[in-house]
This record gives structure tokens, sequence and C-alpha cells, in this order.
């Protein structure tokens, strides 16, 4: 990130603002994180990104996407298995045998209903749903990287809560739900982490924003 771009996206955070983040993230002590910059930084991102979040996709399609991953996968998988018994261990065929029932078992989870739920207007639905899970992402990332040292859940969830208010202006007191769901699915890669570097170089009129794929 450019000097300049992280000077104009920290502008956009008030001194309230980052006090409220600080007090989070550095706990009741107040002076146990030399690096409040670089958090705020990471705020400041997280923002902008959560804010991008408003093309969810509705969750036939997700479910779509996800049997289409499956069957590229399972497609993989018979190619491997004509390999050499060697070459099918050098090649990993077991992790290809685990990421196939992996995006099959979440597909399977995907409930759809005629209605598939309200896209935009009063109430948020599917964008407010995936607003808050890019919020506990973000939250995530800033509570269990960097080498400081995690918060506990009541504060992740807290923190989860306040970035998702930042980039919204609507406060959320329901955010354990999917916070919880966050530190379970703990060690996976997410689309997330892409998004994020591309949105770096992206520039600041471009319109694109990211569907909800996690």
């Amino acid at each position: 990130m450019t000097l300049k771009a992280r000077a104009s996206w920290l502008a956009a955070l008030s001194k309230s603002d980052a006090e409220r983040v600080l007090r989070i993230v550095r706990g009741p002590n107040g002076d146990d994180c030399q690096r409040d910059a670089d958090i705020l930084g990471e705020v400041a991102l997280s923002v902008r990104w959560i804010k991008r979040k408003t093309a969810a996709r509705p969750p036939g399609e997700r479910r779509t996407a996800l049997r289409d991953e499956a069957k590229r996968i399972e497609a993989a998988i018979k190619s491997l298995k004509g390999l050499p018994d060697t070459t099918q261990r050098q090649l990993n065929l077991e992790a290809f045998q685990r990421e196939y029932d992996r995006t099959l078992a979440l597909a399977d989870e995907i409930k759809v209903t005629r209605s598939g739920g309200k896209k935009r207007g009063p109430g948020g639905g599917r964008v407010e749903a995936a607003q808050k899970r890019a919020a506990a992402i973000c939250a995530q990332n800033m509570s269990e990287g960097g080498g400081r040292k995690p918060l506990s859940f009541a504060r992740y969830c807290e923190l989860a809560a306040l970035l998702f208010e930042l980039a919204t202006g609507k406060a959320s007191a329901d955010m354990e739900k999917v916070c919880r769901a966050r530190r379970q699915a703990r060690g996976t890669v997410t689309s997330a982490h892409f998004e994020m570097f591309e949105m770096i170089f992206l520039d600041d009129d471009d319109p694109k924003v990211f569907e909800d794929t996690d």
C-alpha cells in the first residue's frame, strides 16, 4: 500500500472511532500495543472491503458454484488415479479427495428458499449477512495475526461488531453466531485474502465489488 493511499484511508477514521478500536485491541491496560498505526491501517482496509460487499450471490448460485467446483476437482481426481501410485502420492491425491468432500459438504449445507432472501433494502438480507461475515473475517485476522496476543472471544465479537458499524453505519448486537462460525473455520484460506490484496491496487474510483463467496 502506498503512503498516499494509507493516509487517505486513515483519514476516513475519526479520532473517536480510532480510540474505540484501540480500546478493544489493546485490552484493558491500554499500553501493551506499540503498533497503533498498523492496527488502524488494518481497520481502514477492512472497512473499505466490508463496504464493497454489496454483490452477495443468491444461495442457489453459491450452491451451484460449489457443485461446479466439486465437478472440476472430481475430474482432476480421475486423471490422477490413472497415474502410477508413486506419482499419486507425490501429487497428494488424498488432499484432492479431501477438498472434493469438503466442497460438496459446503454445497449441501446451503439451503435455498423460493425467495432467496432480500438483496437490498431495509433489513439488509443477503448483503447485510455478507457484510457481517466480512466483518468477522477481518476481526479474526486482526485478533489472531501480526504477532499480537489473540483476543478473547468476547472482544473478537466486539471488534467484528465495531467494524460492521464503521462500514455500514448500523450497530449490530448479533455477531456472536457468525464469529463462532469463523472461529470454527480457523486455518482455512478464504477468498477474503485474495480480494483484499487485489483491492489495495484498485483505483478509488473503481466501482468493483466483491461477491460473498465464503
